[in-house]
C-alpha cells in the first residue's frame, strides 16, 4: 500500500555562541521519500519558550519545512530548545528536533543577582550592581523594574573616578532598596534593567531573601485542630521569636478574652524566644470559640503582640 516515508538529513543545530536576546532559529528540511503524501504536525513541545512552523502536507518526492524560532531573552548559558513533530508515517510517527546555543550577556552586572535578608523596622541597605557593555561602549540604561513596591530601585551613571576598572564605556549603577515596611516573605523574581542596547536589551537580575518580622508569632493565629472538652479545657503554647537586634522582653498581659484563660510568660532564651502558655478553662460554652490574648512588649517598634484563638468546644 501507498505510505509516506520522512528523511531529514539534520534533526539537531547548534548555533554556537549567541548574544542574549538573540532570535534563535533554524530551517529543518523533511523531504518525502515515501508513496504518499507526508503530513507534519502537530507539533509536541515542552514549553512555551519556542514557535515550531511547519508545512502541513509533503508529496511524494517532495521537501518540506520545519522552522523553529525561539527567544533568548530569558536564556543564559547552555541552552537546547527540543521538540518533536507528530507524522503519519506508520512505522516512525515522530521525528525529534534539537535547537542548541550558548547564550551569553552582552549587557553585563556586577555582582548580577542581588539578595536581600531584612528584619522589618531595622536600618534599611541597599545593594548596588553596576551595569555596562563593552560591545555598546555609548550604552544607556534607561530604566529599572523592581517586582514589588516596597523595593525600590534607582538608576544613576557612573562617573570617571567610581567606575569599574576593565570595564569599556559609559557604566551605571543600579540601587536596590528596601523600605521599612516591606512585606514579611520571601522575595523572588527578577530586577529588570531596561537598556538601549541593539540586542540585549533586558538585563535580568535574580532577586532573592527573605523579610522577616521583628517579632514572630507561630502560629499567627492558634487555631486548635482537636475539639476542645468543656468538661477538661487544653492547655497549649504560642512561640513568640525576637529577630531583631536589639533584645526584647514580653513585659505583661494587656487583656484576655475570655478572662478566665490562664497565661504564662515563659522565657526560653531571654530577650530572644518566647512560649506564651495558655490554658483554656473547662466550662466553656459549647461550639466555635473565638478569644484574643493581647501581650506588652519592651519594644518600641512592636509595643504588642495580639494572638487570636479559635477552637471547637464540645462535651
Amino acid at each position: 500500500d501507498p505510505a509516506p516515508r520522512w528523511q531529514a538529513e539534520m534533526t539537531q543545530k547548534e548555533l554556537g555562541e549567541v548574544v542574549r536576546g538573540t532570535i534563535l532559529r533554524h530551517r529543518f528540511v523533511v523531504k518525502n521519500s515515501g508513496t504518499a503524501p507526508l503530513r507534519l504536525g502537530p507539533v509536541v513541545i515542552p514549553c512555551q519558550c519556542a514557535q515550531v512552523t511547519t508545512t502541513p502536507e509533503v508529496q511524494p518526492g517532495q521537501e518540506g519545512i520545519v522552522e523553529v524560532e525561539a527567544n533568548s531573552v530569558e536564556m543564559a548559558g547552555p541552552v537546547e530548545v527540543s521538540f518533536a513533530v507528530k507524522t503519519n508515517e506508520p512505522d516512525r510517527p515522530l521525528i525529534a528536533f534539537k535547537l542548541a546555543a550558548v547564550v551569553k550577556a552582552a549587557v553585563k552586572a556586577k555582582p548580577g543577582y542581588a539578595r536581600i535578608s531584612y528584619v522589618r523596622g531595622e536600618k534599611v541597605g541597599s545593594i548596588k550592581q553596576r551595569i555596562w557593555a563593552d560591545d555598546f561602549p555609548n550604552l544607556r540604561v534607561l530604566e529599572a523594574k523592581s517586582p514589588y513596591d516596597f523595593v525600590p530601585v534607582q538608576v544613576r551613571e557612573l562617573q570617571k573616578s567610581e567606575k569599574l576598572e576593565g570595564a569599556a564605556g559609559r557604566q551605571w549603577e543600579v540601587e536596590i532598596g528596601i523600605r521599612a515596611d516591606a512585606q514579611v516573605g520571601p522575595l523572588v523574581g527578577f530586577i529588570e534593567v531596561i537598556t538601549d542596547h541593539p540586542i540585549d536589551k533586558v538585563a535580568r537580575l535574580p532577586l532573592s531573601g527573605f523579610v522577616r518580622p521583628t517579632l514572630a508569632v507561630t502560629p499567627e493565629v492558634a487555631k486548635l485542630l482537636e475539639p476542645v472538652s468543656s468538661q477538661v479545657g487544653v492547655t497549649f503554647e504560642v512561640d513568640v521569636r525576637n529577630f531583631a537586634t536589639e533584645s526584647i522582653d514580653l513585659t505583661q498581659v494587656l487583656s484576655k478574652s475570655p478572662e478566665s484563660m490562664a497565661v504564662v510568660i515563659r522565657r526560653r532564651v531571654p530577650g530572644r524566644r518566647f512560649a506564651v502558655v495558655v490554658t483554656l478553662p473547662k466550662g466553656l460554652p459549647l461550639g466555635p470559640f473565638r478569644g484574643e490574648l493581647r501581650v506588652a512588649t519592651s519594644s518600641s517598634k512592636v509595643p504588642e503582640i495580639r494572638i487570636p484563638i479559635e477552637a471547637l468546644v464540645q462535651e
